[in-house]
């Protein structure tokens, strides 16, 4: 979150988007940027209520206003740089629609899902996160503050290059610790599944794999974390036959804050991190997670 100029923060008025607002008009002040804060009244739902009872929508949407000005009032202090949007139609479109009309840098959601999957990001920020064509945090409904501890996943791709490099101005940002982690399926998982495998290849142990892969996230982190004295950075590589899994994992048992991993990943043997593994990650993650977008998305 390099940079910011322009954060958007999509608010559905629920209590768990309460955490969301909180931390995005924290970013908001930590990084000087304009803060636009948008709610989505479902177009689909005043349809739905139209075939039942009569409906004002003219007044349904000043009330909805109403609400909205008073949820933004109830979080947003010591702020001025900020509008309120509110706009009809269904969720996911608007607030696309709303981060590619001002070109925002950020855009700042709820993990929480419906009520009935509660653990499971809800289908509006899954499509974001998807598609939007902006970097998306998504903030679990019990964050408060900055982070203690935040990791980054590394593949060795660009693209993970890029979400590596944004979660090392965080953590200098907000004097947080930060682990590099890359997870890799041990060797006789990755053989067996492979079509690709030229098995004229000399086998390779596990324990020379891991050391070389070590020494390769060294490499890969050095010149990012270079010339920030004050920042407080490991690297660790896992084995895991699920590479979702193994990230998870470290996650929970290092107490993670926030997890930063980049939305595509390398493909082919290396298969670390695409876009389908980024999505389970981010689907069963018990932290707030920054989806990172490669440049060209």
């Amino acid at each position: 979150m390099k940079n910011l100029s322009r954060v958007a923060v999509a608010v559905d008025l629920s209590e768990s988007s309460e955490a969301t607002l909180r931390e995005a008009v924290r970013i908001a002040k930590e990084t000087n940027a304009h803060l636009t804060v948008v709610h989505v009244v479902d177009s689909r739902v005043l349809e739905a209520l139209e075939d039942r009872i009569h409906v004002d929508e003219g007044a349904m949407l000043r009330e909805t206003h109403k609400r909205v000005d008073r949820f933004v009032a109830s979080h947003v202090r010591d702020i001025d740089d900020f509008n309120i949007m509110l706009r009809v139609g269904h969720p996911f479109e608007e607030i696309v629609r709303v981060v590619n009309e001002v070109k925002y840098d950020l855009l700042v959601m709820g993990a929480q899902g419906a009520q009935d999957e509660p653990h499971r990001v809800g289908p509006i920020a899954s499509k974001c996160v998807r598609k939007a064509p902006v970097d998306v945090l998504l903030v679990q409904p019990t964050h408060v503050g900055p982070h203690k501890r935040m990791m980054a996943c590394v593949d060795f791709s660009e693209s993970s290059r890029r979400a590596a490099d944004e979660a090392v101005t965080l953590a200098v940002r907000e004097d947080a610790d930060l682990e590099f982690i890359h997870v890799y399926q041990p060797i006789a998982e990755f053989v067996a599944g492979s079509e690709y495998l030229n098995l004229a290849t000399p086998y390779v142990s596990d324990d020379t794999l891991q050391e070389e892969l070590i020494e390769k996230l060294n490499d890969f982190v050095a010149p990012l974390i270079e010339g920030y004295s004050t920042l407080r950075s490991k690297t660790k590589v896992v084995s895991n036959r699920s590479i979702a899994r193994g990230i998870i994992d470290e996650v929970n048992d290092t107490d993670t804050g926030l997890l930063v991993l980049s939305t595509r990943g390398r493909t082919g043997l290396k298969m670390l991190l695409l876009g389908t593994t980024a999505e389970k990650v981010i689907h069963s993650c018990s932290c707030s997670t920054l989806a990172v977008k490669p440049i060209d998305s």
